[in-house]
């Protein structure tokens, strides 16, 4: 079984409550997206998940964290 890595300061703490913070924004905004037609609502839905990652990517570039 996989264990989960060990928080080793403050610093990577505040990474992973702004990366929740960032996938909870952007699941909020896939879920409400409205469209009279898929199409849009897909369009919709993908801006969404994409504004996620580069909200996430900011987020990961700004605790200084290496995947």
């Amino acid at each position: 079984m996989a264990t989960q890595p060990q928080m080793k300061s403050t610093r990577d703490k505040a990474g992973a409550e702004a990366l929740k913070s960032d996938a909870m924004r952007m699941s909020r905004g896939m879920m409400s997206a409205r469209a009279p037609d898929i199409d849009v609502l897909w369009a919709k839905v993908m801006i969404a998940h994409h504004q996620g990652a580069i909200d996430m990517s900011q987020s990961m570039l700004r605790s200084g964290d290496e995947c």
